[in-house]
């Protein structure tokens, strides 16, 4: 008797654990895809080598990758000159973060 009662029991739950994977299944993949698509803006751009076109009056470095124009400072205050090369090493919203190679 107890054996029919633990399987009265049992059976419903594994129906409805075989009824909702699927479910969790396709979930965990768009949650995946989301992850994966927030990391498109400047934090791509980390590890890439850049030149410094020139210094704004407000000093920015006018940074030059490849066709693209970004905006950058250094995170230690290392002041850059126009022709450095530089590597980006993060980015706080539009401003890339850099340092002098």
């Amino acid at each position: 008797m107890k054996r029919i009662a633990r399987f009265v029991v049992l059976a419903p739950l594994l129906g409805l654990y075989l009824i909702f994977l699927p479910f969790l299944a396709l979930d965990a993949r768009a949650w995946l895809r989301k992850k994966r698509q927030r990391n498109t803006g400047e934090e791509r751009l980390v590890g890439r080598q850049a030149i410094v076109d020139r210094i704004s009056d407000a000093g920015w470095a006018h940074l030059r990758l490849g066709d693209d124009w970004r905006l950058g400072e250094t995170a230690d205050g290392v002041p850059l000159a126009g022709g450095d090369r530089v590597e980006v090493v993060g980015a706080q919203g539009a401003i890339l973060i850099v340092r002098p190679i």
